[in-house]
């Protein structure tokens, strides 16, 4: 097994025996997410060949740079999450619960981005109690602070967006 890929060789696990697996990889995070481009990920694992169907169970961890979503203040949060899949080879499939492995060859890579993918925030926020930005300016409010002195106006940078919100076919 090369240490660098995230590919392994399972010719020469027979039943019953299992190989440890600690991996980093660099994962790419799709723009959707609202994080960095990519993460540095470090994964621990067992695969266990259990009579036919491999088991590979672990977990990874990693560091996630991103934007606050109420005040748009850079921030990074730790990352800790569960591996868990079982693959086979296309004879020895029985049902859908089972990745299909081609040519001895399972790819550690999709099985991390699951457990990476579901656990990341949706809107990660850099403190609980974040005022966020005032609605009307954009300024950023802090915990202290709820309103700005901006006395309603609009920031002239927000006018033209704010023009979609009056337009009654929205």
């Amino acid at each position: 097994m090369d240490a660098n890929k995230l590919e392994l060789d399972i010719s020469k696990i027979l039943a019953g025996e299992q190989i440890s697996i600690v991996r980093d990889a660099q994962i790419a995070i799709p723009p959707g997410f609202g994080v960095g481009k990519t993460a540095a990920v470090k994964v621990a694992c067992q695969l266990c060949n259990a009579d036919g169907h491999f088991v590979l169970q672990g977990q990874g961890e990693c560091r996630i740079a991103a934007e606050c979503s109420l005040c748009l203040e850079p921030l990074e949060f730790d990352i800790n999450f569960q591996i868990m899949e079982n693959y086979a080879e296309a004879d020895v499939m029985t049902d859908d619960d089972f990745i299909c492995i081609t040519n001895k060859i399972i790819d550690l890579q999709p099985a991390i981005e699951r457990g990476l993918f579901t656990n990341i925030t949706m809107k990660p926020v850099c403190a609980i109690d974040c005022a966020g930005l005032c609605p009307n300016c954009g300024t950023k409010l802090d915990r202290e602070q709820t309103d700005c002195s901006c006395g309603g106006a609009v920031n002239e940078h927000f006018s033209e967006l704010l023009q979609l919100f009056n337009n009654e076919e929205v």
